[in-house]
């Protein structure tokens, strides 16, 4: 249809083509950002969202014809967004979603920590624990994690750092196997039992682990709960 009206249908190239230009370059600055997210884990997060919303803001304020109160009140909103987010970055907020949460990394922690996690990185250290968790009669549960898994992180802030999770967990020894760094300890832990990622859940019984009962990839908080009283000592 295009060929035969001879082009009469497709718009014209001007400002507007710029502008989509434009846009999706901004949106590739966006990309830029959720990728350094995993590498980047902390409040300085923040600072690069709000000098990107500021920056689109002021841009966007430029805008003109007849659409200009639409693109200026966007602008606006832009602004205040980037403020709102500097604010969160200046408390040590994470979440670029929740600036203001009360929930930063440091209480994130705090609470992951009275969880009693103790942290591995290597085969040596997992069987030394499934040992001394053998002669106590105790379970054990195994998480795979990593400052880079995006999953990881909020398996921590929705499953093991809510209270009624860590009361069913308090009589199970409970280990975090760190890949961060991917060292060759913490590949040769992974090779042990055929994880090529985080995150993943193992349980363990006798120095054995549970048939059946390991967890892959992201899961609910009802998934896990549902999943833990299968097992559940």
């Amino acid at each position: 249809i295009l060929g035969a009206s001879e082009g009469k249908f497709m718009p014209k190239a001007g400002l507007w083509l710029n502008r989509v230009k434009q846009t999706f370059g901004v949106l590739l600055l966006g990309v830029a950002i959720v990728l350094l997210s995993r590498v980047i884990t902390d409040s300085s997060m923040l600072i690069l969202w709000a000098a990107l919303s500021v920056g689109t803001g002021f841009w966007l304020n430029q805008w003109g014809g007849k659409w200009r109160i639409v693109w200026r009140s966007g602008a606006y909103m832009l602004l205040i967004w980037g403020a709102t987010l500097l604010v969160g970055a200046a408390l040590g907020a994470t979440d670029p979603l929740k600036p203001l949460d009360i929930v930063t990394r440091s209480s994130l922690a705090s609470q992951t920590q009275n969880s009693h996690f103790k942290t591995i990185h290597s085969v040596a250290e997992l069987n030394e624990n499934l040992r001394v968790a053998q002669q106590q009669n105790k379970k054990v549960l195994v998480e795979f994690y990593a400052d880079w898994c995006v999953s990881c992180k909020i398996m921590e802030k929705e499953i093991f750092a809510q209270s009624d999770i860590q009361q069913q967990l308090q009589d199970w020894v409970l280990l975090k196997a760190d890949v961060t760094q991917n060292t060759a300890q913490e590949r040769a832990l992974q090779q042990q039992f055929t994880i090529f990622g985080p995150p993943a859940v193992l349980f363990f019984s006798d120095g054995q682990e549970l048939a059946n009962s390991r967890l892959v990839g992201e899961v609910t908080k009802t998934q896990f709960m549902g999943h833990l009283q299968k097992y559940a000592p």
